[in-house]
C-alpha cells in the first residue's frame, strides 16, 4: 500500500477540507450521508441480498455503485467499520466509473493484511485513500514524534483516538 500516493492523498485531503475537518475522529457515517451514500448492515450468517458474495463471513464491506450504497458486515468492530466505510468510499471517489463499466474489476473488501502484495491496484488505492482520510497527516505528526522519541507503547492508544484498526494506525505511523 502506498500511503503517500499523491492521487489518493489529494482526494482524501479534499474531502477533509470540504467537511471542515478539525482534528481527531473522522465520522465516516456522517461523511457518507453528506455525500449521498446509503449505508446498510448485513448479517454474514444470513444471505438476504443476492448481490453479496457467498464468502460473507470474510467480507467487511461491499459497494453497489449504481445504487450509491455501501453494505457493511454488522459483526465487525467499530474500528473495522470505520475502515471499511472509508475504503469503500475510496472506491466511489476513485473508481466508480471504471467499476460501473466493468464490475468484474471490483472485489468486495475482505480481511487481508495491509500492504499485501497480491491485491488489486484498486484496493491498494482505496486502502491508501482510507488511511489518509481517517488518519490525517496534521494529526499524525504528534503521534510520529512520540513514537520516534518514546516508542510505540507511548502512542499505542492512537488507533482508539481515531477509531481505526490498530494495523491501519501502525502502518500509517511507520510510513
Amino acid at each position: 500500500m502506498l500511503i503517500f500516493d499523491c492521487k489518493t492523498k489529494k482526494e482524501a485531503n479534499k474531502i477533509l477540507k470540504e467537511i471542515s475537518y478539525n482534528e481527531g475522529y473522522v465520522n465516516m457515517e456522517k461523511i457518507l450521508i453528506d455525500y449521498g451514500k446509503n449505508i446498510y448492515l448485513f448479517n454474514p450468517s444470513q444471505k438476504t441480498d443476492k448481490k453479496l458474495s457467498d464468502d460473507l463471513p470474510n467480507i467487511l464491506g461491499h459497494s453497489f455503485f449504481e445504487e450509491n450504497k455501501i453494505a457493511i458486515n454488522e459483526s465487525i468492530p467499530i474500528e473495522d467499520i470505520q475502515y471499511a466505510l472509508a475504503h469503500e468510499f475510496g472506491h466511489f471517489i476513485l473508481h466508480k466509473e471504471k467499476f460501473i463499466k466493468n464490475f468484474n474489476l471490483y472485489n468486495p473488501l475482505t480481511r487481508y493484511p495491509l500492504g499485501k502484495k497480491d491485491i488489486s491496484i484498486f484496493d491498494k488505492e482505496a486502502d491508501c485513500f482510507a488511511a489518509n482520510l481517517l488518519l490525517p497527516d496534521k494529526d499524525m505528526k504528534l503521534f510520529r514524534y512520540t513514537f520516534k522519541t518514546y516508542g510505540y507503547h507511548k502512542c499505542s492508544y492512537g488507533n482508539k483516538y481515531f477509531r481505526v484498526p490498530e494495523e491501519l494506525f501502525r502502518y500509517k505511523l511507520l510510513n
